[in-house]
């Protein structure tokens, strides 16, 4: 009984013998970031020049 290995199932069978070969995730640690403030402004002004050439 043949079966033809689809993409999925490559990267299925990669990512389960990954984790074998690894010990699982017990040595990964989540990442947590410091929220971060994003800089206002009060005022906004933009000049538009416009030159025609003749």
């Amino acid at each position: 009984m043949t079966k033809e290995f689809a993409r999925r199932d490559f990267l299925k069978l990669s990512t389960a013998m990954g984790l074998a070969a690894t010990g699982g995730f017990s040595c990964v640690s989540i990442a947590s970031a410091a929220p971060i403030q994003v800089p206002t402004i009060d005022k906004l002004s933009i000049r538009v020049l416009v030159e025609a050439a003749p």
